[in-house]
């Protein structure tokens, strides 16, 4: 199909529209896609996929990354014990953990837990950086 030939969006029963054109108004939440936006689309996902965004964050405080990326003596919360399981260790309020240290080759890391414990884990495994606040 050429861009031409690509039938419109339906409107939305909210939308308002100010003209009488295909095209949607600028409120409207949908967007018409034209085939540059969808191979950038495609590229984002790819990179998605490839997990290129996963690292690509910052360490800054309310960040979710894999322990292996970030440097020894991070103050994290929130961590996971095995990857996926959304979050074990140093969930409650104003708890927090450090990471100590990390294998060579970063399949394991070591993390100081609220306890005193150290605990290796997957260093795939993931933690939010910052302290869970208080209330």
């Amino acid at each position: 199909m050429t861009p031409a030939e690509v039938p419109p969006l339906p409107r939305l029963s909210s939308e308002t529209s100010t003209n009488t054109s295909n095209a949607l108004s600028i409120s409207s939440p949908l967007k018409a896609c034209t085939l540059e936006c969808l191979s950038t689309l495609e590229a984002k996902v790819r990179n998605f996929n490839n997990n290129y965004l996963l690292f690509s964050a910052a360490l800054t405080v309310g960040n979710i990354l894999p322990v292996a990326s970030m440097p020894e003596g991070t103050i994290i919360s929130n961590v996971e014990a095995k990857y996926g399981d959304r979050g074990s260790f140093a969930r409650a309020s104003g708890t927090s953990a450090i990471i100590i240290g990390h294998s060579e080759d970063g399949e394991k890391t070591r993390v100081r837990l609220p306890s005193g414990v150290r605990k290796t884990i997957q260093g795939s495994c993931r933690g939010m950086v910052g302290v869970i606040a208080g209330g």
